[in-house]
């Protein structure tokens, strides 16, 4: 997130140089997508809730201790709350 105006320490900025420095060889990687298929999948129920508006989005989700789901919101600059037992979002 640096591009975006994240601002970094220069002890971060090291760390982070190093991880990718150690993590890449510049020897290209063999990547092949695949699709798994299996009876549990084809019973896997999709869910959607609405949060915030047009200009929001949601980002770096996580769920907490107490098993809602929180995330960042970039277009406005909150915190989404979100009760996944209930439905219910709020920021």
């Amino acid at each position: 997130m640096e591009g975006y105006l994240a601002i970094l320490t220069n002890r971060e900025a090291q760390d982070i140089a190093a991880t990718l420095t150690k993590g890449f060889d510049g020897q290209p990687v063999a990547a092949t997508q695949k699709h798994p298929w299996s009876d549990e999948l084809a019973k896997a129920k999709v869910k959607e809730w609405v949060v915030g508006d047009e200009l929001t989005f949601v980002h770096d989700t996580d769920v907490g201790a107490d098993d809602r789901l929180y995330g960042s919101d970039e277009g406005h600059d909150v915190i989404w709350t979100l009760d996944r037992i209930r439905g219910r979002s709020a920021a």
